[in-house]
């Protein structure tokens, strides 16, 4: 199965067979990648060319030596014309959703975070929800002594939170603050702010009021149609592209309809440790 990523080569996913490996980065059932479809590297900023780059040396999994798509190490800010420094996308991007409460009731999902990062992971989403503010600082503070700047993290909704830690970012929901009012909270542009939508309709909004990146998932956090996908994309009016990724939370979410989601043009895709 291949994940078709807009401007570089058809970049091929695979998940390792042993249960500790990290499940997000590559669907079930696909095969490794050959090292001449892995390490490509790409990074979008609004105000920047799109480009894309071939990386010194693909990834490999740490326990298993296999390849996997890989990222070269990259700046993750760019400029606006008038100076302000602009948050970037690294794509393809890999993403991790992981609820706070995993953190704290499973003493391996802290491991797991360090081999998604050695699996080709290059940004962790942390949501909660308990609704519980405290739990998810402490969440996010040991997710930031894992990371080490090695991926952006974003907060779900809690742009506060995200300020206090110093996150990268946040991801907003339909109960979270407009775009502009997060991107201005969180000092311009040198954060990332996600959206998190359902519909081609919610994604070309979020598109239009700058958003960083757009996350497309199903309802109840199960894969989107390839139509939903193919529309999210056509229809952006901005200057330039949005990333746009494939996203999956529910444990149920496996089988034909992610296969066919995989097939289509994204940017990235964002798995859950459930999914």
């Amino acid at each position: 199965m291949a994940l078709s990523v807009r401007g570089t080569a058809t970049a091929r996913v695979h998940t390792p067979a042993h249960a500790s490996s990290p499940p997000l980065v590559h669907p079930p059932g696909v095969p490794a990648a050959p090292a001449s479809t892995c390490g490509w590297s790409r990074t979008c900023g609004k105000s920047s060319h799109r480009q894309a780059r071939k990386a010194r040396s693909p990834l490999r999994h740490a326990s298993s030596g296999r390849l996997v798509c890989g990222a070269t190490a990259t700046s993750g800010l760019g400029l606006f014309p008038s100076g302000i420094q602009q948050a970037r996308v690294q794509l393809p991007a890999v993403i991790l959703q992981i609820e706070a409460s995993q953190l704290v009731s499973d003493a391996s999902a802290i491991d797991l975070i360090g081999q998604a990062l050695q699996g080709g992971c290059n940004m962790v989403v942390l949501w909660d929800s308990a609704s519980n503010a405290s739990a998810l600082y402490d969440a996010a503070l040991r997710v930031q002594e894992v990371l080490r700047g090695r991926a952006a993290l974003l907060l779900v909704d809690r742009t506060d939170i995200a300020l206090a830690i110093g996150a990268q970012g946040v991801l907003l929901t339909d109960q979270g603050v407009p775009t502009v009012l997060a991107r201005r909270m969180m000092s311009g542009g040198s954060a990332l702010i996600g959206r998190l939508v359902v519909d081609e309709r919610a994604a070309v909004a979020a598109a239009a009021d700058g958003a960083s990146l757009i996350v497309v998932t199903g309802p109840g956090g199960t894969a989107p149609s390839p139509a939903v996908l193919a529309a999210s994309r056509a229809n952006q009016i901005s200057g330039s592209a949005i990333p746009l990724l494939l996203g999956v939370r529910a444990a149920s979410a496996g089988g034909a309809a992610l296969a066919a989601a995989l097939e289509a043009e994204v940017d990235g895709v964002a798995f859950s440790l459930e999914a």
